[in-house]
């Protein structure tokens, strides 16, 4: 068919993402995760980029930050169900 799934755009609603999962990381160290939005900390709720008013975005900049300096983010998956999820 021709079909690679280049260009597409997948969103998952769960538990969270271990964004340091190989799964989720390009072969040259940067995430390929667009976008994290973590519904459970409010840190960034009055962000000017956060429309909703509540929650944290986790823009792919800050992911890549985290990823290159060893500073984990503030959301992460503990338990595992949203990383299995998105890894399908």
């Amino acid at each position: 068919y021709g079909v690679d799934g280049s260009g597409v755009i997948i969103a998952i609603l769960d538990r969270g993402i271990d964004y340091e999962h190989p799964d989720f990381i390009n072969p040259d160290g940067s995430t390929r995760i667009l976008y994290i939005y973590d519904m459970l900390d409010d840190t960034g709720a009055n962000d000017p980029n956060n429309p909703y008013g509540i929650g944290t975005i986790y823009p792919q900049a800050d992911i890549d930050g985290a990823l290159l300096s060893g500073v984990r983010l503030a959301t992460r998956d503990a338990v595992g169900h949203g990383t299995a999820t998105a890894g399908l």
